[in-house]
Parts: C-alpha cells; structure tokens; sequence
C-alpha cells in the first residue's frame, strides 16, 4: 500500500488507539447492508451516487471537508475530504474526490497530526488547494461504491430527530463506502455531518464516523468530533513549476540548536 494515504486510510491507522464510542454513525455501519461491487468493475474505480432529500442549499462547487476527530487519551487528528457537487440529471451530485492535498499543505498536517495538533487552513492554504484541484495526485481509495444522501431538516426521519448529535442541524450529510476487498480487514465505512451553522460558504457542525473492520469477525469502531466545510473558490491553477517547487517545501531551514 502506498505510504501517501486518503483521510480514510489515515483514519484507519487510528484504530488501535481509538475508544469506541456508541453513535448513530456506528449503528448504520453494522445495521447498513453491503453494497456489493459494481458489476463489471474496474480495481480503483468508485462508483457514486447520490440522494436528496427536502430541501438543501444550493451546494454547486469545490468543497474543502476538515474534520477533527477525538481519539483516545484526549488526542485529536485532522481529516481533509474532498468533495465536488455538480448537477446531474437535474439535480445535485455530490462526488467524493479521492486525491492527496498539495505537498506544501500535505506536510504541514502530517506534522500537525504527528505533534497532536488540530490543523485549521489559512487563507493561503484554501487558495493553493482550490488552484491545484486539478492537480492534485489521485489516490486509490479501495472504495468499490460510496452512497452520500443530504437531508433538509424538513425531511428528517426518526433516526435523525433522536440522534442528540443531529436532531437540531440545519441538514445532513451521510455517507457509506464500501470497500473493494483490497483495503485490508476494513469492509464500510460511515460518516454523518450534521450541519449546525452556515452562511452558504462556511459550514460548521457535528461529525460522526465509524468504520466496520473484520479482525476476523466484523468490528465496528466509532469516532466523534466537529467539522468545517470550507467552499472554494474558482482558482487559477498553479503552473507546473511552482507545484514542483512546493514539493520542496520547508527543505533547507534552519534547524534550531541542539
């Protein structure tokens, strides 16, 4: 597997110090029936979709998702997602995009999360993301089929209105992934966004995930924290030298004394 890793894969890498903790994510996981894989499947290609339910706001464009989930002993980590929301056959599409942050951005958060330090993008940060979009490397997530359905609260069902975490949210964003049976002991993998605040560009709110590994029997684990979603705007994309550049980025400092 490659040492370059997806949220997901890095999230994974959590496991064994995370504690488990009852939620709603965590009851989907286990009670959600598997996708099977797309018939006729390529290796390394996610099929998609997407569901709306109510009435959601007007989503269309590049997204920035950062999570920060509380693991155990009081530690937290930093997960960046990806996502692309168009319009397909009239209505919105979400796409999850499986690709790595640019490397001068990549290094600061393995560093952050290395030192147990929560990562909050700077204005720079957004703005070399959203002009390298295009160009950022593409990842093999191992996810076979990803299923994101988004809730207007004026269509929450039951699970959403008991759900202390989600019953006072603006709107909701689930996700399941299936795993292709390349991704080790990890079969699925969900995530709830309960959004709580927004203007339309900045959305803030309660994230819950949980994965299902077999080791050799399904586990679920499960994981809370908050979110951000940060919309990105149109960008110029960065030449081919600056990007070289960036992935020398921070080489050559000055190391402080010994």
């Amino acid at each position: 597997m490659r040492p370059r890793c997806t949220a997901l894969l890095a999230l994974a890498t959590a496991i064994a110090l995370a504690v488990p903790v009852h939620s709603r994510a965590d009851e989907q996981a286990q009670q959600a029936p598997a996708s099977p894989a797309p018939t006729g499947g390529v290796p390394g290609q996610t099929v998609q979709e997407t569901t709306i339910e109510g009435t959601v706001p007007d989503l269309t464009g590049r997204w920035l998702a950062v999570g920060w989930l509380e693991l155990a002993g009081g530690r937290q980590t930093t997960i960046p997602m990806f996502w692309e929301v168009t319009t397909k056959d009239g209505k919105p599409f979400l796409s999850q995009r499986f690709a790595d942050l640019p490397p001068a951005v990549k290094t600061i958060v393995d560093t952050n999360n290395a030192d147990g330090q929560l990562w909050r993008p700077s204005g720079d940060d957004l703005n070399r993301i959203a002009s390298d979009w295009n160009n950022m490397p593409v990842l093999d997530s191992h996810v076979a089929h990803a299923k994101t359905i988004v809730t207007g609260n004026d269509a929450f069902d039951d699970t959403i209105k008991k759900e202390p975490r989600s019953k006072d949210s603006k709107w909701v964003v689930r996700q399941h992934w299936d795993f292709d049976g390349r991704a080790g002991p990890l079969n699925r993998q969900v995530m709830v966004y309960s959004v709580m605040d927004g203007n339309g560009s900045d959305y803030t709110g309660n994230l819950d995930s949980a994965m299902v590994a077999s080791a050799p029997f399904p586990i679920p684990i499960s994981f809370k924290g908050t979110f951000r979603l940060y919309r990105l705007s149109e960008a110029p994309s960065r030449g081919f030298l600056a990007r070289f550049f960036d992935m020398f980025s921070g080489c050559g400092r000055d190391q402080p004394a010994s």
